[in-house]
């Protein structure tokens, strides 16, 4: 977190100094100019101290060691010692974040000793940041301690602030949160009441790190939003907001976007001049971000450039830190590992436990790692059992932790109940914490943090044969699309005012053609709409869960539920490379061993490459490519699990499937060729989707958007076979009136050409008449419709997100409650989309079920290949 620095606005100078670290950039312009005047040394001293100040912050610490060691020099010859010590003390802060930490604490001690005790306040401020900055926080904690009582009895409010501001930077890094918010709440009041704009922001950045540590995200990123913008305002540049929200980043599982931020913040800093203990710090969190995004080789490289620089500093502490990284890194990227790095690792994880790191937990699992991947459980066991006390406290992630090292603990000591036991707490740790996140996409990522914990209890599943335990586990971290905010919440003004502007720009790039600065400007002006949306609907707050959205609804539910007669369950998941599939029908449960993972995706990306292919009338012989196709499907997706299919006689068969393996074309499997099929995150949220009724007072709402190959002209066709339909076409069709139309509809269909976004599944869109549609607007919908077809190319696809989420406008529109979903999982050729389209109504005006008419639809068009290929383009999610 950022410091506070500075002096009280007594006298001219004092004054000066006091805008240093209000508005720099006109302390600076004074500065300049009081130097330009040939002051008296006292002025001249005091304005070279604020233009060390400035430069400092700004990143130029060998142009503010100039001018602060001139100011010394001044200070030293007029023989006052306050003045001396204050410049000392501005010296210290400016070497230290220079990395010459050494001569930086030589400074501190200087100062100390030519003021009394109790006039100490100010320099034991500036010294308690330093001690923190090279992670002495016990030691910064006990000089700020001293320093605030000081500074309450001089009644130096500006600088009780900075000392109170200082103490809360000690008191999250040692896990008071509590003490830190009080702390940091009182410094934000103070620094506006003696408008210190600058210190304000960082008091209230500050806030946002206390969140952060507490588990709040949404409040840490509104927190930092706030304050980010009032730094670019005042042109400061805070290398240590930087480094909090790149860990408020990988708190939520977004590694790409702390990936991104620690490398914008370091390329930021590397071009400025000087500040080496900043460059150290965002390199080890762009080294963490690197890890956490599987980019070993990366994080490996950011560590190694961090190690050296921390070395250099004497900031021994966190040199450690960056060589578990580059360790971790090692292991990631499946190197051997010897005596050699167990016996480092466990010697880095000792130092950090000693020293009270708040790293050691971390280290000290990854010692055990290294050690079981050498075979040497014995070793393991050590670390283990130290890392396993985090379990208890901490932030929600520092206790998931701690309950995967118990998990793993259990493990190696064979005690497989106690192992699941610890499993099944650390998910429940981590379900209450995705509870705490109101965006779709937060807590989809945030499952990552549970990855392992699933994967540990399914080895023992599948080890067992036990296939209830393997469903039970699988769908720990599935079918948790839900959004916990109401509609209100979702559709705030200014999120709604963003959301047009981004279709508004949109539609100009559309219908922009030739000028390339005019398209190089629009797509600028949208990648600003759409970040700031995104990074609204991410400071979002939750609100209350579903009530059978807990672990404990949906572990009961997954332990011995079997489909009803008729249905087939198919379960897919994945371990260690393997691709896994439970069957369960009404009479038994199995589990089935299927194949490489690998091949099973490489299969249904050649599925979706013919289907495309098939929809341009590109592909020769299409009904013996079709056939094949179906067939190596079948054998890498199912496997021994088809037969089994085909003794149960369903004539429907639920697949849950996983975010790698979910958009095969899977009718042309010739055991699913003449089903019904679903997809369904999970077999209870299949079983959820199924129980559900139309709402009584529900509508049908048809929905074109512009060109189409077919003009919207299939609409009447559609029309004609339902009831009094709500009809929208041509200009009508605008995104505000469909978000309207299709509101608490029992059925709803869109045709309109689809957009996924794979940068930002989130905005991927139907395009309207006045532009893209995205699941941030159908977010926004009070009831969602109880159905809904979207006849648009690719708005069945999804990206995997997290452990095995996906995200995209399927999983939009389940999470808010929409039961069945029909959408295609590649482009589509719109003339052939008709005729099915129409069959389709024609079974859903007649009663019929999504499943049931989509099933026949497929079998009125199966002598025509085209046809075929059309029909198997489209998935039913739900039911």
């Amino acid at each position: 977190m950022p410091t506070s620095t500075g002096r009280r606005h007594v006298v001219d100078a004092d004054a000066l100094l006091a805008l240093a670290m209000s508005r720099p950039l006109d302390a600076e312009r004074q500065a300049t100019a009081v130097l330009a005047t040939r002051p008296a040394p006292a002025a001249e001293a005091a304005a070279r101290q604020a233009l060390g100040i400035v430069l400092r912050d700004l990143g130029d610490t060998k142009g503010a060691k100039r001018h602060l060691r001139r100011a010394l020099r001044i200070r030293r010859a007029a023989g006052e010692p306050a003045p001396v010590a204050d410049v000392l003390s501005t010296l210290g802060i400016t070497l230290a974040l220079a990395g010459e930490v050494t001569e930086g604490i030589a400074c501190f001690t200087e100062a100390c000793s030519l003021v009394a005790e109790s006039d100490a306040g100010r320099v034991l401020t500036r010294f308690g940041y330093v001690l923190a900055l090279v992670g002495r926080h016990g030691e910064a904690l006990n000089a700020l301690n001293k320093a605030v009582p000081l500074l309450q009895q001089a009644q130096d409010r500006l600088w009780e602030a900075r000392a109170r501001n200082n103490r809360g930077r000690a008191c999250v890094a040692l896990g008071d949160v509590q003490q830190a918010e009080a702390d940091f709440v009182w410094a934000e009041e103070w620094f506006g009441i003696e408008g210190q704009q600058v210190e304000q922001a960082i008091a209230q950045h500050n806030r946002g790190a206390a969140a952060s540590a507490a588990g709040q995200i949404p409040r840490a990123l509104d927190l930092f939003d706030r304050s980010s913008r009032r730094f670019e305002e005042f042109g400061v540049f805070i290398h240590e907001a930087a480094v909090w929200e790149c860990w408020t980043l990988l708190a939520a599982g977004l590694a790409a976007d702390a990936q991104r931020r620690a490398a914008s913040a370091l390329g930021q800093v590397e071009r400025r001049r000087g500040q080496g203990a900043v460059i150290a710090d965002l390199a080890l969190f762009a080294a963490r971000a690197s890890v956490a995004a599987r980019a070993p080789d990366l994080a490996r490289a950011h560590a190694r450039h961090a190690q050296r620089l921390f070395s250099r500093q004497g900031r021994d502490v966190f040199a450690d830190v960056a060589k578990t990284v580059q360790l971790e890194a090692s292991l990631q990227e499946g190197l051997p590992q010897g005596a050699a790095a167990v016996r480092a690792s466990a010697e880095l994880a000792e130092r950090l436990d000693a020293l009270g790191a708040e790293d050691a937990p971390r280290a000290r699992l990854l010692a055990a790692r290294i050690a079981l991947a050498a075979r040497r459980p014995d070793d393991a066991v050590v670390q283990l059992v130290a890392a396993a006390t985090s379990r208890r406290r901490g932030s929600a992630i520092d206790r998931v932790t701690g309950w995967l090292a118990q998990a793993l603990l259990c493990r190696t000591m064979d005690n497989p109940r106690a192992m699941l036991a610890a499993c099944s707490r650390g998910l429940d740790v981590l379900d209450e914490y995705r509870l705490t996140l109101g965006a779709t996409e937060a807590r989809a990522t945030a499952t990552t943090h549970g990855r392992e914990l699933v994967e540990i209890a399914l080895r023992h599943a599948v080890a067992t044969n036990d296939a209830h335990q393997a469903v039970r586990w699988n769908e720990r971290l599935r079918s948790t699309q839900w959004l916990p905010s109401s509609a209100q919440d979702r559709a705030d003004p200014a999120l709604v005012a963003e959301l047009a502007a981004v279709r508004d720009v949109s539609r100009q790039l559309a219908e922009q053609q030739g000028d390339e600065a005019a398209l190089a400007r629009l797509r600028r002006r949208r990648d600003q709409l759409e970040a700031s949306v995104r990074s609204r609907a991410l400071r979002r707050e939750a609100g209350p869960a579903p009530v059978d959205g807990g672990p404990a609804a949906r572990t009961r539910f997954a332990d011995r539920w079997r489909p009803p007669e008729g249905t087939a369950l198919v379960e897919l998941f994945e371990l260690d490379g393997t691709l896994h599939a439970v069957t369960a029908t009404s009479r038994r449960t199995r589990l089935h061993e299927v194949g490489p993972a690998d091949a099973a995706a490489t299969a249904v990306q050649h599925g979706q490459t013919l289907l495309r292919r098939t929809a341009r009338g590109a592909a020769r012989h299409t009904d013996q490519l079709l056939a094949a196709a179906g067939q190596q499907l079948q054998t890498r997706l199912l496997g021994p699990a088809a037969a089994e299919i085909e003794r149960s006689g369903a004539q429907t068969v639920v697949l849950v499937a996983t975010a790698r393996h979910y958009a095969a074309p899977w009718t042309l499997l010739p055991v699913l060729a003449d089903r019904g099929v679903s997809l369904s995150p999970s077999s209870r949220a299949w079983r959820r989707a199924d129980a559900a009724r139309p709402p009584r007072d529900g509508h049908v709402a048809l929905v074109s958007g512009p060109g189409l190959a077919t003009g919207g002209g299939e609409l009447g066709a559609l029309a004609a076979a339902h009831r009094q339909p709500v009809v929208l076409t041509g200009q009508d069709a605008t995104a505000e009136r469909a978000l309207a139309t299709i509101d608490r509809a029992a059925l709803a269909h869109i045709a309109a050409h689809g957009t996924f976004r794979s940068d930002n599944p989130q905005f991927s869109s139907l395009r309207l008449a006045d532009g893209p549609l995205t699941v941030f607007d159908l977010e926004r919908l009070e009831r969602p419709p109880h159905r809904i077809v979207l006849a648009s190319c690719d708005s069945g696809v999804m990206a995997p997100a997290g452990a095995d989420e996906l995200l995209g406008l399927v999983t939009c529109l389940v999470s808010l409650g929409t039961t069945g979903v029909l959408a295609p999982i590649s482009p589509v050729n719109d003339a052939a989309t008709v005729g099915f389209m129409v069959a389709v109504h024609a079974g859903l005006a007649g009663g019929l079920g999504l499943v049931e008419a989509a099933r026949q639809a497929r079998e009125k068009h199966a002598d025509d290949a085209l046809a075929r290929a059309t029909a198997a383009s489209f998935l039913v999610f739900g039911a």
